[in-house]
């Protein structure tokens, strides 16, 4: 299959897919955005509990980002071929 060319049904799913992904990567890119605006903020760091469970949101969504990202580059790249 490394040498077949995608049919325009393949090629639309993926295209498809990679609009798809990049929406979740902009609304994550802003919810992180946002994570970090609180994060800052110095009622946050005076409550230790609410500091750790914005910092694990936070520390997940930017894992998650991460994997979109590949993800992402990945389809854009069968789209290449």
């Amino acid at each position: 299959m490394a040498n077949e060319r995608l049919s325009k049904n393949e090629r639309n799913k993926i295209r498809s897919h990679c609009d798809t992904v990049e929406q979740e990567i902009r609304r994550l890119e802003e919810e992180i955005r946002l994570a970090l605006e609180k994060l800052g903020e110095p009622a946050t760091a005076g409550n230790l509990l609410l500091f750790r469970q914005l910092n694990d949101h936070y520390q997940a969504m930017t894992s998650r980002l991460d994997r979109l990202y590949l993800e992402w580059g990945d389809s854009l790249a069968l789209l290449e071929k």
